[in-house]
């Protein structure tokens, strides 16, 4: 026999009862860890750029390689 439906309002609420402040929690670590994410990315792009734009001939092949590597990568 199968157990009486959950109304949805009652899983999505806040509290013991519900899932919605998991859901919420998960909703606020994702926005961080895609937020963190973009920032080390555009940090680390940045630095790249300056060092090959400014760098001294070892540090520009250095990222010259780096570069081509990892846009090989799909």
């Amino acid at each position: 026999m199968l157990a009486a439906a959950i109304p949805i309002w009652e899983l999505l609420s806040l509290g013991p009862k519900g899932y919605g402040d998991e859901m919420l929690w998960g909703a606020l670590r994702t926005l961080q860890i895609s937020f963190f994410g973009y920032a080390f990315g555009f940090a680390l792009g940045l630095l790249g750029a300056v060092g090959k734009l400014s760098g001294g001939p070892i540090i520009r092949a250095v990222l010259q390689f780096y570069t081509t590597v990892f846009r090989a990568i799909p």
